[in-house]
């Protein structure tokens, strides 16, 4: 791919000697949760009547009642806050490697936008927690360390940072700007898988021997059809995506194609806009979105 910068890196150069990728997603969590469900001891007075199993039981229940109420005076905010942090940046993890794992296939169907979707709130997890408050984050760190997911995420990322500045981050900052730099590439995936999602959805709106169904288009604008309308304002800002990609050098989409798919797309949704804005009654943007078309139908614009 021409073009690639600093922050356009192959992702399969971080894993180091796991090519097994599959591994990280083995389930440890049962054993987890057997250890955490632990009974409280429940001792036999020596006033019993004789009808041991509700002694128990209530004794069992009221165990319970204080235990969770000396819980909830302990407890506090930030306690539960930290909690909080560590749940989601465990959840969150795992999302990032799959994104990782969507990534390292060069995979952008329409299929991994939710997943890359995912990733990046992860990644912003991650931002936030360093830079809100670094004592947590080095709480954390216990949690991180004995977790594979989140073990994994932190190589990544640092691994990336290594491949730019030649050295691990040695500070909070520099771990920021590590992730602020891994952010780059899942936003790089999220706008290629979505303009795969916008491309597989605008077929609807062509004949199946490749021209526009414009009998179709017609009756849908008649009918002042909300779909219609909802689509071509998403296609509007897709558009605009794509040909920014194509500014920047970004091309391919799909392995192998070389960027023709992007072209395509910027094709085939100038052509649709241009007929849409002109059967609204809005010549202008039809001749715009029409000036489009025919200059990537006439080149293959790169750059």
């Amino acid at each position: 791919m021409a073009g690639r910068t600093h922050d356009d890196f192959d992702l399969e150069s971080a894993f180091n000697d796991d090519s097994n990728i599959d591994a990280l997603f083995s389930d440890s969590t049962a054993e987890k949760n057997k250890t955490e469900q632990v009974l409280p001891d429940v001792r036999e007075t020596p006033e019993s009547d004789g009808n041991e199993f509700f002694d128990k039981s209530y004794d069992l229940e009221m165990h319970s009642l204080t235990s969770e109420k000396e819980e909830e005076r302990r407890r506090t905010s930030k306690d539960f806050e930290l909690n909080m942090d560590a749940i989601l940046l465990t959840a969150q993890s795992s999302m990032i490697i799959e994104g990782i794992k969507c990534y390292s296939e060069k995979d952008f169907s329409p299929q991994t936008l939710p997943i890359y979707l995912e990733a990046l709130k992860g990644v912003d997890l991650y931002i936030k927690i360093i830079d809100r408050n670094p004592v947590n984050y080095h709480k954390l760190k216990t949690i991180i360390d004995t977790d594979i997911d989140c073990q994994r995420v932190e190589n990544t990322v640092f691994n990336l940072f290594k491949k730019i500045f030649g050295r691990a981050p040695d500070d909070n900052s520099e771990k920021i700007i590590a992730f602020e730099k891994f952010r780059l590439l899942f936003e790089n995936a999220k706008n290629k898988a979505t303009i795969s999602t916008s491309s597989k959805m605008i077929k609807k709106y062509f004949l199946l021997s490749g021209g526009l169904d414009k009998d179709k288009i017609k009756r849908l604008i008649e009918s002042k059809s909300r779909e219609l309308m909802s689509d071509m304002n998403a296609l509007l800002g897709h558009l605009q995506l794509a040909i920014d990609m194509v500014k920047t050098g970004n091309f391919e989409i799909v392995q192998g194609l070389r960027g023709k798919d992007l072209n395509a797309f910027i094709i085939n949704s100038a052509e649709l806009l241009s007929f849409y804005y002109n059967a609204t009654g809005n010549a202008q943007a039809g001749a715009h979105y029409g000036r489009i078309h025919n200059n990537y139908k006439k080149y293959f614009i790169t750059k």
